[in-house]
């Protein structure tokens, strides 16, 4: 299982995969995989929310993670 398709197994939506700018040509490329989850957190929760994915990139041999961004939810 691949980590799409594991974030898809536990309710999250692929959105886009794509390529960070990079400052030189010598420099490794930096992926940027984004998916999307609606969920209602206290600061502990997501606290909580954020140790799972260090540990899901961590089995799925990702070099790197910065976290998440949290916010409202768009209004119909």
């Amino acid at each position: 299982m691949n980590i799409k398709t594991d974030l898809e197994s536990q309710g999250y939506t692929f959105v886009d995969i794509y390529q960070a700018d990079r400052d030189s040509e010598d420099e490794n490329p930096l992926w940027y995989l984004h998916v999307e989850k609606i969920e209602t957190h206290s600061p502990s929760s997501l606290d909580a929310r954020n140790d799972e994915l260090y540990k899901l990139a961590h089995k799925h041999n990702i070099s790197s993670y910065d976290g998440m961004d949290v916010g409202p939810t768009k209004q119909n």
